[in-house]
């Protein structure tokens, strides 16, 4: 059973953590801490340039990978249904092996078709 509600402070007389400002010292420290930290992210990082090769590799890659998955389902409708539903999983996983393969010298397959 606990003692208080606290967390590790069961009844085997385990000491209870600190509440929240209950140190000035700890709470000053983990305050400056936290500020360095956000120095360090937002001050100190480096944004990645992508260049104009990626960004055309990135989307010609999604536009295909798009393509493809809509193309296949269209298809598939308007011959009433003759392709199966593995055969549409197919064609489209296909359509990223190509796309993975054909590109991924230029950005290491990162291929998003969310964006």
């Amino acid at each position: 059973e606990w003692s208080d509600g606290l967390i590790g402070s069961k009844g085997s007389g385990a000491r209870a953590p600190l509440r929240w400002g209950e140190n000035n010292n700890q709470r000053r420290r983990l305050e400056s801490l936290e500020r360095n930290l956000i120095e360090e992210l937002v001050i100190n990082s480096e944004s990645p340039r992508l260049s104009l090769q990626e960004v055309g590799a990135e989307f010609i890659g999604t536009f295909i990978l798009i393509f493809a998955g809509t193309a296949i389902a269209i298809v598939n409708q308007k011959t009433q249904a003759s392709e199966t539903l593995i055969g549409c999983a197919d064609s489209t996983g296909l359509a990223v092996m190509i796309v993975i393969l054909s590109t991924s010298h230029i950005f290491y397959a990162n291929l998003n078709p969310v964006v």
